[in-house]
């Protein structure tokens, strides 16, 4: 009964949303010319402001025509628009109630005068267009004391922060944010919106992202905006960060710290973090997400976790330390150099299930096994960067990675079918030593040539790899058809692989007129690589490990690819119409050199001549483009694989390269006032020459693979999406439906008899959120995903499988020093093998308070999967088979965290 009321209350919330975003209000449309020669004004801000205060209500900037309109208003007595132009007097008008469901305005601005109260001037600076820069007054918009930045652009019209807190200003992606002009910390803004705080702000500036790419020939939706930060004091140095610790039931813990430092040119970082939850770690988004935690908190440091405790496998322990130094010798000239050490593990059981139909017959598999796994890992970063100027950049960097794994694998499984109740049983048990250095160095050179147009890129990189493996197999299989005795395998390998890179490529771009642009490009890129390992084999009637020459078959693959291409593109601004035709050729030498003469040298050749075309207009896009891909020397190499006795595979030095053909169809709109978009694809794959898996299986239920070429396979896809969202003084709201379905045709080739496969996906998505101030926040939706495989001549049997999530999550802040949180899931998985939950609800909840009048000390007691009903459960199906598993998962814990946030800044 409960699970229902929170499907009820999801739906009952989404529909919610759909109807308060889409209420009807009234709309009011302004065009601005000049009073002078009634020319249209463009970038002339139109204000709404409440007269009493003149607080900030609403903004717009007009476009090319001098036009801006409000979509929905709800007028009032006491308010007026103003509307004002860089070196024109702002004009004053107040507005009336009324009904009409269309206001027209047309507004002339005189030149030079400045005749209007202070009042109306101050209220037209809040927002206002300085060039080609738009720019934000904070004075008029005012913050909670100990606000940090992320606050302060919440409250900006115009600025949005959508899913995974990615950052939009007028409906473009924010690439960056700079303060003064500089880079803060690191490429994440997240280190910078959560710790820098809003009272040194004294204006927030939106412009272009300036690319070596001539800005004109692009379309403004690929053009990225930059948020700067103009500082009312230049902050010349500082310490801020976090430390955190927790400790729960069942020896759950988590501890860490991030500490920032900065003096004038040079910034530091230091992180370390160590936690054995349900998670998969660290990576340094995360890191730097923890070191940005906002004052509200997040569920036992778990923010970067996944809770809703689906498709989780095993339980890790993970801990990590580095640090991370920015050093700017001059305005121009900048290095950073990086390092972190990672220490990860996992432990897993699990249960497996392959359901695959063999003719008139289903062979089903289950297993059940345990895993462990851990990880050592080095990893050094140099980057060095010089920007000659506006318009010439040179980057160089070098890393080097060092790391050692250990894999310990066993379990039983054991093989029925619809006439067989017992076919064979094996147990397998596997633990391997791995160890692998990279070297890795790049150097990029790009230079625009203003006054003839031209864009250069030149790029190089060289790398060095070395892998070495230490690892023992052992298989043990019974056969019980025909009285077979037990069948072992026992191994030894050792490896030792060294692999090698470079490759060089540049560019060139001529722009003719702002509308026309000539593009060509080249490269080589070479591949050494070397694979296979000295196999030792132990017998039942040996005693040691014996060297098997006719297994210990290594090789030697050198790759080249010679790329190039031209094309040509039109693009006007003003029709929003561009296109681009063009042509790329491709060469690839393949050589394989076998250790066994028998084998010898493999040497393939190939080459590729293929048309490309992008046309757009406005929305609206359709693009075609066709690759090849060259069978792998995975693929080609004729060796046998006989580390199971239940399974053979080899490859086929016969194979052809693959031919694809892929045709788009695209569509994307945002509305800026509105704040509505609606995007749409449309994709059609064609592959000739397809490779796929010839598996052929005995009677004795002995698994024997190879690949082959065949005949044609099919791939569509289509996806859609409507978000909607809402902002209303400090009320916000959204509505969001997403689709995704494919569908493909591939062939299936099995003990003789092909057929073409089917194979669909449906995946549904609706989600609404809400929230008013910081006192609440909703978020609602639900998820359905439908997967279908069958055959075109009825040669398999028709698999389906699907699963269906709907979630409800609020976050309550009564006050600014205490914080709720709780979120809920629902999963089902309504035809589950045996062994395996068809329904699970996962809930986790957290109670935080922040002490001391900064509110910078917290503590958290949080509740992970309340109900204690995780589950690590996931089923799919693709051809004739449905794969079914069960992993370990963390289930039920409770944890008490106190963590400490410090903030020193000083000019």
């Amino acid at each position: 009964m409960r699970k229902r009321f929170y499907l009820f209350l999801s739906f009952l919330f989404i529909i919610c949303c759909l109807f308060r975003a889409n209420a009807q209000k009234t709309a009011v449309a302004f065009k601005v010319v000049n009073k002078v020669d009634k020319k249209a004004l463009e970038k002339a801000s139109v204000i709404l402001i409440r007269d009493r205060d003149s607080a900030f209500l609403g903004f717009g900037i007009t476009d090319s025509a001098g036009k801006y309109q409000f979509n929905s208003l709800k007028l009032r007595s006491g308010t007026s628009f103003v509307v004002s132009s860089l070196g024109f007097t702002p004009v004053n008008i107040p507005v009336r109630p009324t009904d009409s469901s269309l206001i027209r305005r047309l507004v002339t601005l005189t030149p030079d005068t400045n005749l209007l109260s202070e009042v109306i001037v101050q209220s037209a600076a809040a927002v206002r267009m300085n060039g080609d820069t738009l720019e934000y007054n904070t004075d008029f918009f005012k913050t909670m004391p100990n606000a940090v930045v992320e606050e302060l652009l919440k409250k900006l019209p115009g600025i949005e922060f959508r899913d995974k807190d990615e950052i939009y200003a007028d409906g473009q992606r924010v690439s960056k944010i700079t303060v003064d002009g500089k880079e803060f910390f690191s490429s994440n803004p997240k280190v910078l919106l959560k710790n820098l705080p809003a009272e040194l702000i004294k204006k927030v500036q939106i412009v272009d992202e300036k690319n070596t790419i001539a800005t004109e020939t692009r379309e403004k939706k690929d053009i990225p905006k930059i948020i700067n930060l103009k500082l009312k004091k230049a902050v010349r140095q500082g310490i801020l960060g976090k430390v955190f610790a927790g400790y729960g039931t069942d020896k759950r813990y988590e501890t860490g710290g991030l500490l920032n430092l900065f003096r004038d040119t040079l910034q530091v970082s230091l992180i370390g973090t160590s936690n054995n939850q349900s998670s998969e770690g660290f990576t340094m988004q995360d890191l730097n997400d923890i070191g940005g935690f906002d004052r509200s908190g997040a569920m036992g440091g778990q923010q970067s976790y996944d809770l809703n405790g689906y498709r989780s496998s095993g339980i890790p322990q993970s801990s990590l330390a580095g640090t991370n130094i920015n050093y700017n010798f001059t305005k121009d000239i900048q290095l950073n150099i990086q390092y972190f050490y990672k220490d990860n593990s996992t432990h897993n059981d699990f249960i497996r299930t392959i359901d695959q139909q063999v003719g008139d017959s289903s062979r089903i598999t289950h297993s059940a096994g345990m895993s462990k796994f851990s990880q050592k890992t080095h990893q050094v970063h140099t980057g060095f960067t010089w920007k000659q100027d506006s318009t010439g950049y040179l980057r160089y960097n070098l890393d080097f990675t060092h790391d050692k794994t250990f894999n310990l694998n066993a379990g039983n499984a054991a093989t029925k079918t619809t006439h067989v109740e017992l076919f064979n049983t094996s147990a397998y048990s596997s633990n391997a030593h791995n160890s692998r250095s990279d070297f890795n160095t790049n150097i990029n050179y790009s230079k625009t040539l203003t006054r003839p147009k031209i864009d250069i890129s030149l790029d190089g990189s060289y790398a060095h790899g070395l892998s070495a493996a230490e690892s023992y197999n052992n298989n043990i299989t019974t056969q019980y058809i025909e009285d077979y005795i037990p069948d072992s395998i026992l191994r030894y390998s050792l490896s030792h692989l060294p692999t090698t890179n470079y490759s060089i490529k540049g560019s060139l771009h001529k722009t003719f007129h702002k509308k026309h642009m000539l593009m060509a490009a080249a490269g080589y890129n070479y591949d050494l690589n070397h694979s296979g390992s000295d196999l030792y084999q132990r017998y039942s009637i040996l005693d040691d490990y014996q060297f098997t020459p006719g297994q210990s078959i290594k090789y030697a693959g050198k790759n080249g690819k010679f790329n190039s291409s031209a094309s040509y593109r039109f693009a006007d601004t003003k029709t929003r119409f561009n296109f681009k035709i063009g042509v790329n050729y491709d060469y690839f030498d393949i050589v394989n050199n076998y250790t066994d003469t028998s084998i010898g040298i493999q040497q393939r050749n190939y080459n590729f001549l293929s048309p490309l075309f992008d046309i757009n207009y406005k929305s609206l896009g359709l693009s075609f483009s066709r690759s090849m891909q060259p069978p792998s020397s995975y693929y080609l190499s004729p060796v046998t694989d006989s580390s199971s006795n239940l399974s053979y595979h080899s490859g086929n030095p016969d194979l052809l390269p693959a031919t694809s053909s892929r045709l788009t169809l695209h569509f994307n709109k945002y509305w800026t006032k509105s704040q509505f978009s609606i995007y749409g694809n449309l994709t059609q794959n064609w592959t000739h020459n397809n490779i796929i898996t010839k598996t052929d299986i005995d009677n004795n239920g002995i698994t024997s693979t190879t690949f082959i070429n065949y005949n044609q396979s099919t791939h569509r896809t289509i996806n859609i999406g409507i978000n909607k969202s809402y902002h209303k003084n400090d009320f916000n709201m959204g509505a969001g439906f997403s689709f995704y379905g494919m569908q493909s045709k591939t062939p299936l080739y099995l003990n003789a008899v092909i057929t073409q496969t089917n194979n669909q996906n449906i995946y549904f998505n609706l989600n609404g959120n809400a929230s008013y101030k910081e006192l609440i926040q909703l978020d609602a939706g639900l998820n359905l995903n439908y997967n279908n495989s069958s055959s075109e001549d009825a040669s398999f049997k028709e698999n389906k499988t699907h699963t269906f999530l709907t979630y409800f999550n609020i976050k309550w802040k009564p006050t600014h020093r205490f914080v709720m949180q709780w979120n809920n899931r629902f999963n089902t998985q309504p035809n589950p093998n045996p062994d395996m939950p068809d329904k699970w609800y996962f809930s986790d909840a957290s109670l935080a308070y922040s002490f001391f009048k900064k509110e910078n000390v917290e503590f958290r007691l949080s509740a992970y999967d309340i109900f204690n009903q995780n589950r690590g459960s996931y089923q799919y199906a693709i051809q004739n088979i449905i794969y079914s598993t069960q992993d370990l998962v963390q289930k039920r814990y409770f944890m008490l965290t106190v963590s400490y946030k410090f903030n020193k800044i000083s000019n």
